[in-house]
Formats: C-alpha cells, structure tokens, sequence
C-alpha cells in the first residue's frame, strides 16, 4: 500500500524548520535532541521520505547510526530559545530533555520519544545513510561558507512512518 504524507503537515514542517528549527530525537534513556534547521522531502522507492543532515561528530549521529530510527517534534508555539540552547549542549554531557525543560513521551511506532511541547511529529526509519565527502562538493562556495574546519554531514535518507498531531 502507498503511503501518502498530507502535504500541509510537509509544508508546515519545511516553514517551521526554515523559520526557527525542529527538534530531531533519538536514543532512549535518556533520549537525545537536535536542532534541525535544513533537510528535504521527497518520494524514493515508493515511499514518503525525509533526508536529513547530521554531522558526523554529534552525539545526535552515533545514536542514529545505532538505532536506525528518529522523530522529528515540530513546535506549534514559540520554543526558540530551547532550540537555539540545544544546539549548544552535548546530549553526551546532559540530558536534554531536563536541561532544556521539555517533556518527553513515548513515540506510537519507534522504539524513541517525541517532544510532547510541540504539536506535530514524524515517526522516520532510515533507510539509506550517505557520507559527504569535501571532493564531493562541487559549489566551493557551500564548501567555503559550510564546511572550513571539513566537519562534514551524512544524510540520512529515512522513512516517514506516521506524521500526527498533539495537544
């Protein structure tokens, strides 16, 4: 059966992401958070998928590459400042959610949490993970503006499993 995301959930999500950042979860105990300012939606092998870019070197990366699952918690209120401070901290160091006083619950279909403060989620297993290499990036101006200290992104290429709404 094809599975089709609603496209005013993408919509939202793409806006919010631009305008001020999502959240991305992964792990479990404790759960770990992401700010996530950029990615893409799209339709690849007949499913729903959103690519992601994580940084090799963040805490956020070894939880995904171990557990080939996330979420992506979308604030429907005003949660910049927590956005802005989780892009600080290390998950390796804190627990997020306590620092960052935000509510974990349980995800319905993965084995993570979502971020009961925002309203809208997605539920995404990876399918597919591509490394980028600097050789690989044709436009030196990405390479010059992103990627000076060459600490590069993989993206993960995932599922979208459910996308719904709380509170």
């Amino acid at each position: 059966m094809d599975k089709v995301i609603d496209e005013k959930y993408v919509s939202e999500t793409l806006r919010v992401m631009e305008h001020s950042g999502v959240f991305l979860v992964s792990g479990n105990n404790p759960p770990n958070l992401l700010t996530l300012g950029w990615g893409a939606f799209g339709k690849i092998w007949d499913k729903p998928v959103i690519v992601t870019p994580v940084r090799y070197t963040r805490y956020t990366y070894d939880l995904i590459d171990k557990y080939h699952e996330f979420t992506i918690s979308v604030p429907r209120k005003d949660l910049s400042s927590a956005l802005i401070r989780c892009d600080q901290i290390s998950g390796r160091d804190v627990d997020k959610f306590k620092e960052l006083n935000l509510h974990p619950t349980r995800a319905q279909m993965i084995d993570t949490y979502i971020v009961a403060d925002c309203g809208l989620h997605l539920e995404c297993r990876v399918l597919y993970k591509a490394g980028m290499e600097g050789f690989n990036i044709i436009d030196e101006k990405i390479k010059n503006q992103f990627y000076t200290t060459k600490n590069y992104h993989t993206m993960f290429f995932s599922e979208i499993l459910a996308v719904y709404t709380t509170v």
